[in-house]
């Protein structure tokens, strides 16, 4: 019975959620990073929601780091990024 209700309710969650997370999906537009000019991917990225521009951030973290070799991530560098 603890089983049903379980499902049960993941089910009505995973239902509750799907359009919230689809309607989010229309929103989000692909970047051409070889074709925007830093102006623009800043002034896009001011108008974005924290949790977008975090994926962004997070992204181009690992695809430099791919690229670079360099995969440590270092706290003390990303306290800069949030002092004004």
């Amino acid at each position: 019975m603890i089983k049903l209700i379980s499902a049960s309710l993941l089910a009505a969650l995973a239902l509750t959620l799907a359009p919230a997370a689809e309607a989010r999906k229309g929103q989000i537009q692909d970047i051409d990073f070889g074709a925007i000019t830093c102006k623009a991917f800043l002034n896009d990225l001011s108008t974005a929601s924290e949790e977008d521009a975090g994926a962004i951030f997070l992204w181009l973290d690992g695809y430099l780091s791919g690229v670079s070799g360099d995969t440590v991530l270092r706290w003390d560098g990303m306290s800069s990024f949030a002092e004004e």
